[in-house]
């Protein structure tokens, strides 16, 4: 069994989805949610699904944890989490690079609090690639290739970018729909 980052993001926040502090099973001392505790939770709860590709020893949780690692940072860059530790003075830990622990920011409990059925958008950038290019042969290379380019955008970051390479893309539809009709009339 193979996880997708997505995947791994929505078992992430089905965990913390009424989110106390400290009162999850993916938390571990200081932090609120922990990159090694959570794979493990991971493991055992669909230790029956998942497929053993050598010769059907235990996973090693290392299979998962790049994934699991890189949802985390997603939900970092989308202001839901923060790493390092949520600032109990109770608890003394630092968070290492073999040993990541993350904190739910303020608009992260903000979040998860009011938005209750809300999806993130897709982390995985193929995704939305994929999604648009089920639309390449009726709008057109130009298209598709503005629309990657808003998707590349968006992961980066670039807001403004990936705006603009949208209205491109809308431009690549409204002129492949006029060149389409233009056909069609005969003058």
């Amino acid at each position: 069994m193979s996880i997708t980052i997505d995947e791994a993001q929505e078992f992430i926040i089905n965990h913390v989805r009424e989110w106390k502090q400290g009162e999850t099973i993916l938390a571990k001392a200081n932090y609120d949610i922990h990159l090694n505790t959570t794979v493990d939770v991971y493991i055992n709860n669909h230790q029956t699904t998942i497929s053993y590709p050598f010769n059907n020893q235990t996973p090693s949780k290392y299979i998962f944890r790049p994934v699991f690692a890189d949802a985390l940072w997603d939900l970092c860059r989308k202001g839901i989490l923060r790493l390092g530790t949520n600032s109990n003075p109770n608890f003394s830990c630092s968070t290492t690079i073999e040993d990541p622990g993350f904190s739910m920011t303020e608009f992260g409990k903000e979040w998860l609090s009011k938005r209750k059925n809300d999806a993130l958008l897709p982390a995985d950038p193929n995704k939305f690639t994929m999604l648009f290019s089920n639309f390449q042969s009726s709008y057109g290379a130009s298209y598709f290739r503005r629309a990657k380019e808003a998707v590349s955008s968006l992961q980066l970051g670039n807001f403004l970018a990936c705006c603009v390479m949208s209205g491109a893309a809308a431009e690549s539809i409204l002129l492949s729909a006029a060149f389409a009709s233009n056909k069609k009339m005969k003058f």
